[in-house]
């Protein structure tokens, strides 16, 4: 049961058409070595930020240190950001299904408090969840498919900041109004929709 001080979390759903990203790099990926990195990244673009107005942006660090699933091409990962003079820091729980020509993806946002219960959602979410056949990772086909230009590194460090924004937005607008959006709502899904095909994911369990 739901009272008034529930907090809520939000998964906003997307599909991301970067090209086939070769995951070869998975297994030597030093996650302390590559936080590092972020983080720094992150100091500097910060500070470009505060100086055109918007709020600062800090990655505290791991919330869950990134795991891959090199068989199912699954990963996940979840980040402890703080954005300016914030009373708590917002989690950014993130989840991506690799595919032939990209990446479903879903990201999570709650209060770092909320971990626990994010995680359990968003791992239900992510082994419901399958792309479509002629999507997948395995359908892949290096005579017409474009390949990505980066490895799983570049996917979890890529984006922090260009998502700051929204993730800002959701953390103080949307978070507080749903509540547990991906549990109550099921697998949540996205159909893209082309001319000629369709990327699609299809919800283990559901019927057509």
């Amino acid at each position: 049961d739901l009272d008034e001080t529930s907090s809520g979390w939000a998964v906003i759903v997307s599909y991301e058409e970067d090209g086939h990203i070769n995951d070869d790099d998975a297994s030597g990926i030093d996650y302390d070595s590559l936080l590092a990195d972020m983080q720094e990244s992150a100091r500097e673009d910060s500070a470009a930020r505060a100086e055109s107005g918007y709020p600062s942006i800090e990655l505290l660090g791991w919330a869950e240190t990134p795991h891959y699933d090199s068989v199912a091409k699954k990963l996940y990962w979840a980040k402890s950001l703080q954005f300016g003079d914030e009373d708590t820091p917002t989690l950014n729980y993130n989840v991506r299904i690799l595919g032939r020509t990209g990446v479903l993806v879903y990201n999570a946002v709650a209060e770092v408090e909320q971990l626990a219960e994010v995680s359990v959602g968003c791992q239900d979410l992510l082994a419901r969840t399958e792309l479509s056949e002629g999507n997948r990772y395995a359908d892949f086909d290096p005579a017409i498919d474009k390949v990505a230009a980066y490895g799983i590194g570049g996917l979890i460090a890529g984006k922090l900041l260009l998502k700051g924004g929204l993730l800002k937005f959701l953390a103080a607008f949307i978070k507080p109004l749903l509540v547990g959006l991906a549990v109550l709502g099921g697998v949540l899904f996205k159909v893209l929709g082309g001319r000629n095909r369709r990327v699609a994911v299809e919800s283990a369990g559901e019927e057509d």
